[in-house]
């Protein structure tokens, strides 16, 4: 299996080098989508900007994508698709919204997802997406098993998975980027 695309690790060593200037305030959603998310999924081959030019209906990404809930538009920031058939969002938040102590981006990306009836959705934090990247570079090292990632995201239940996935590399690893437990000499964790 091939290992990460070097945009993506560029991207990842970029927002580490800038994380206090990515976590103010005043960076904003935009940005960031212009900046990281974009590329990203371009690295992963989507065709985010529709460079190849086919017909709406068979975009790979749609931008504000619209779903209904209970009668009213809501507009995810992408809909991922795989030729005409809806696969999931990604509903991005600048780095300053804090996913781990306010529900409400993760209430609002189920609540897309629900309605759609999507069993995958994404809610954008450079942490959960580092953690793939960081298991997927592992996985091609043989250090993790492979296709662990792949196997995760298969069928329902897919976010219990990959937390489990990420429990256990905070065991194995006993880093910053999987720290999920107090613990003596660190200020912060993520519960989630």
């Amino acid at each position: 299996m091939p290992s990460a695309p070097q945009a993506i690790l560029d991207l990842v060593e970029r927002f580490r080098h800038n994380l206090d200037y990515y976590h103010r305030p005043d960076y904003n959603e935009t940005q960031v989508r212009i900046e990281f998310i974009d590329p990203f999924f371009e690295a992963l081959g989507w065709d985010v900007a529709n460079k190849r030019g086919v017909a709406p209906q068979y975009q790979d990404v749609v931008h504000e994508a619209t779903v209904r809930i209970r009668g009213a538009a809501h507009a995810p920031d992408y809909g991922f698709r795989v030729g005409p058939q809806l696969k999931f969002f990604v509903e991005a938040k600048k780095p300053s919204v804090d996913i781990a102590t306010d529900s409400q981006p993760a209430y609002q990306l189920r609540r897309y997802a629900w309605s759609a009836k999507l069993p995958l959705s994404v809610l954008t934090e450079q942490l959960t997406i580092d953690r793939i990247i960081f298991l997927r570079i592992c996985e091609d090292r043989s250090i993790e098993p492979a296709e662990q990632l792949r196997n995760a995201a298969t069928g329902a239940g897919v976010y219990p998975r990959l937390m489990e996935l990420f429990r256990r590399a905070d065991d194995r690893y006993n880093s910053g980027l999987f720290h999920f437990r107090a613990e003596k000499g660190h200020k912060e964790y993520d519960p989630t």
